[in-house]
C-alpha cells in the first residue's frame, strides 16, 4: 500500500552477482508464494510499518532468499538432468554392446 521508492538490491552468491529490484521482490511475494508465507510476510511488514522501520531492508533479505531458492531449484534440476543423462548413456551403451556382440556372432 505504501509508495516505496524504487530500490535495486545487489545480491552476491557463489561469486555471482544478482540485481533484483524491490518491485520484483514484491511481485514474487504476491504471485509466487503460498498464502501462509504471504501472511507471515504481511505480519512482518505491518510490524515494521508500525515501528516506522525500513521496509526495503526487509525486502533485501527477501531478495537474498529468492536467489538462494533459485540456486537450490537449479541444482535440483541439474542433478535430475544428470541422473537422466547418465541412465540414457548407460542404456545406449548397452544397446551398442548388444549390436557389437551380435555383429561378432555373425562374423564368426
Amino acid at each position: 500500500e505504501k509508495n516505496l521508492p524504487f530500490k535495486e538490491f545487489i545480491i552476491t552468491h557463489n561469486e555471482e552477482t544478482h540485481f533484483i529490484s524491490n518491485d520484483t521482490v514484491i511481485d514474487y511475494v504476491i504471485n509466487s508464494l503460498d498464502s501462509v508465507n504471504q501472511g507471515k510476510i504481511k505480519d512482518i511488514l505491518v510490524k515494521m510499518d508500525f515501528a516506522n522501520a525500513d521496509i526495503n531492508h526487509f525486502l533485501e533479505h527477501c531478495a537474498t532468499g529468492m536467489v538462494l531458492q533459485r540456486v537450490a531449484d537449479l541444482e535440483k534440476t541439474e542433478s535430475a538432468i544428470n541422473v537422466t543423462l547418465d541412465s540414457t548413456i548407460e542404456s545406449i551403451d548397452l544397446s551398442v554392446n548388444k549390436v557389437i556382440d551380435g555383429n561378432n556372432e555373425f562374423s564368426r
